[in-house]
């Protein structure tokens, strides 16, 4: 499910990079048209089943990203960067999406322990230099850093996403979305590849036995998740509401209550004294921050969506 949310995310950016780029060459028109567009091309990228089918275009896809990041970090610094007239702090409303938002950013350590389990060597999971710090301490920071330069370039008027704010004119700022686009567009299979494991592989397909129709019924199934995701984004058709929407809804219980209770409980015995109270006490404070993140960020961001969308 969280792959699943997360490709409607991704969807979202896609459609809204592509958009920035057709406006400046032909009419404007609406996101849900962009979107529509981009089910037939989707659809037919979706049916590769093979991961080895589908390398070069995530490989590509992410040396397009690199350069596009570093690109838009050109034009970032490219404005003046000043305290005058930003606010250092948002109102409440404002980070109960922006706590979604950060939630959604942590939807890679759905995949931290099937990663763990299947290394050779699992001490170098979670080492200095581990995978875990190799991979997500430069994410980390990508974050933080076009995040607080993004909004001292551009204070109030900074879009979501960012991309947005590239220059206006001229075709660096388009050729930059349009690379983003086909970027994202690349690699969208391959989160599309765990639904369909954990869907069709795993349950579907077991119960259609040895019917002569697998191929057929696997495509068809492959075809009504892609039909999905681009209803999905229809209907919510805002980058920033469904992210934190997912973020809010989906990563406390896949990233805090069932990791943190699993935890206490395989462990339990092995705590005493002191460190099971500071066991306790780690394990209250992940569980506390989970509920906040439930009741409150999707009770805000439910609002803010009837508000906007609706």
């Amino acid at each position: 499910m969280m792959e699943f949310s997360g490709g409607c995310v991704y969807l979202i950016f896609i459609a809204e990079n592509i958009k920035e780029v057709c406006d400046h060459l032909f009419s404007p028109a609406p996101l849900k048209f962009y979107l529509i567009c981009l089910l037939g091309p989707l659809t037919l990228l979706c049916w590769i089943k093979n991961l080895k089918n589908l390398a070069p275009g995530a490989t590509l896809g992410t040396s397009c990203a690199t350069v596009c990041i570093g690109a838009v970090y050109f034009f970032i610094f490219s404005e003046p960067i000043s305290l005058e007239g930003r606010k250092a702090t948002g109102s409440l409303k404002s980070f109960a999406l922006f706590f979604g938002t950060s939630m959604f950013a942590l939807a890679a350590f759905a995949e931290l322990m099937p990663i763990k389990n299947r290394m050779t060597k699992p001490a170098n999971f979670t080492s200095v230099c581990g995978v875990v710090n190799v991979a997500m301490v430069p994410i980390t920071l990508l974050y933080l850093t076009m995040g607080i330069f993004g909004y001292l370039a551009y204070g109030a008027n900074t879009q979501n996403p960012i991309t947005l704010n590239l220059p206006q004119t001229g075709i660096i700022g388009d050729l930059i979305c349009g690379l983003l686009a086909g970027s994202v567009f690349l690699s969208f299979p391959i989160g599309f590849y765990v639904v369909v494991e954990e869907l069709w592989h795993k349950n579907l397909k077991l119960k259609f036995g040895r019917s002569k129709y697998l191929d057929q019924w696997e495509y068809g199934i492959r075809t009504v998740l892609t039909f999905t995701t681009v209803l999905c984004c229809i209907a919510i058709p805002n980058l920033e509401l469904f992210m934190a929407l997912v973020g809010s809804l989906m990563m406390p219980a896949v990233g805090l209550w069932f990791p943190a209770i699993m935890h206490i409980l395989t462990f339990w015995n092995e705590y005493t004294g002191f460190k099971r109270v500071l066991l306790i006490f780690k394990i209250s404070i992940l569980i506390f921050t989970g509920v906040f993140a439930l009741v409150v960020s999707v009770s805000v961001t439910l609002l803010e969506i009837y508000e906007t969308v609706l």
